[in-house]
């Protein structure tokens, strides 16, 4: 698997919405600074940082670091785009697994019915499934949030 960005500990929720915005992205809240650096190189990703220390040192070994001083998702998600122009859309054909990074499979209702609320395989149609970690996802009151904040972002 190759990573387009590497996320520190510090930046948990960026690194869902990265992920749910369709970028391969490294994130474990146990991982060493250095680690952090040595895979960044590895894979030509970009780091992405609230730690001033680790930025400065991610820039002085040649890695492509971006500082975060944003607090909210939506100042953040502003950051990135004006820093690294990400797409502020979701593209549900690239969208991963937030937890775990997994690409999503579309799958039909009846294989799914056992995994989800019968309330939610009620009102919904279509599902996703994560190819690693076997979560379940729909395009439910979360992925519609998620979509306004997107659009308010981009002005739409």
């Amino acid at each position: 698997m190759t990573y387009d960005f590497i996320v520190d500990s510090m930046l948990g929720k960026t690194a869902k919405w990265l992920r749910v915005l369709g970028y391969s992205v490294y994130y474990d809240a146990d991982s060493e600074d250095s680690y952090l650096i040595d895979l960044a190189k590895k894979h030509g990703a970009e780091l992405i940082t609230r730690d001033k220390k680790l930025f400065h040192k991610a820039l002085k070994e040649g890695v492509r670091a971006v500082l975060i001083t944003g607090i909210s998702n939506r100042e953040i998600l502003k950051e990135l785009k004006s820093e690294l122009n990400i797409r502020l859309f979701i593209d549900i054909d690239k969208t991963r697994c937030p937890k775990c990074n997994g690409l999503l499979r579309k799958m039909p209702r009846d294989q799914v019915k056992e995994r989800v609320p019968l309330g939610v395989w009620e009102s919904y149609d279509i599902f996703f499934v994560c190819g690693e970690c076997g979560a379940v996802y729909w395009m439910g009151k979360h992925f519609k949030s998620m979509k306004k904040i997107l659009d308010s972002i981009r002005g739409d």
